[in-house]
């Protein structure tokens, strides 16, 4: 499983949020993206992580396609339509709130190191996280990489299994529900 991030400000993630969130959109081709790859979806605008999804695929077996009509449908609108160009199957969305400072705290990082995990940087969306300090061997960028990549596989570990736990509750509370209604 590999962890990317993608970025979105206050308009953006309000569109996203109002969607079905059964999409991501995308300008360019994300063709380094694989079917249960993870996403956080980091709001720079706010400096936070509001939501993580784990990519789906379409029914091609690829985890995007093209939007034959982006400015007319799609997960964004407006000036934000170009980024409808391409969309990126979600498999799941699950929202959550990861403050930036708390974050660079318990990773132990300096923020102002080139990175794209705790600060918006140029890198395209979807790309893979990193951390580069200076006169680094890669020992640091591979100790903040795992640390969080851990953080964020334990975090869905869990949600997933809490998720779980609930459709089946649903499950038998919807039978328990129907078999009341037999007896009216």
């Amino acid at each position: 499983m590999t962890v990317r991030k993608s970025k979105f400000d206050k308009v953006s993630r309000e569109q996203f949020m109002k969607s079905d969130k059964s999409l991501l959109g995308h300008t360019f081709k994300p063709i380094s993206l694989n079917e249960d790859d993870i996403c956080l979806l980091y709001d720079y605008e706010s400096n936070e992580y509001f939501g993580i999804v784990k990519i789906g695929l379409f029914e091609n077996n690829l985890t995007f396609r093209e939007n034959p009509i982006p400015e007319v449908q799609g997960v964004y609108d407006g000036r934000y339509s170009k980024y409808s160009k391409y969309e990126i199957s979600v498999k799941e969305f699950y929202p959550f709130k990861m403050n930036i400072e708390k974050l660079i705290k318990v990773l132990k990082i300096n923020s102002k190191e080139p990175n794209n995990i705790v600060k918006n940087s140029n890198t395209s969306s979807f790309g893979s996280l990193y951390y580069r300090p200076k006169d680094d061997d890669g020992t640091e960028h591979n100790r903040v990489i795992d640390t969080f990549t851990f953080i964020i596989e334990t975090m869905m570990e869990n949600i997933e299994t809490e998720a779980k736990i609930l459709k089946d509750k649903i499950q038998v509370l919807e039978k328990e529900f129907k078999k009341s209604r037999m007896f009216e």
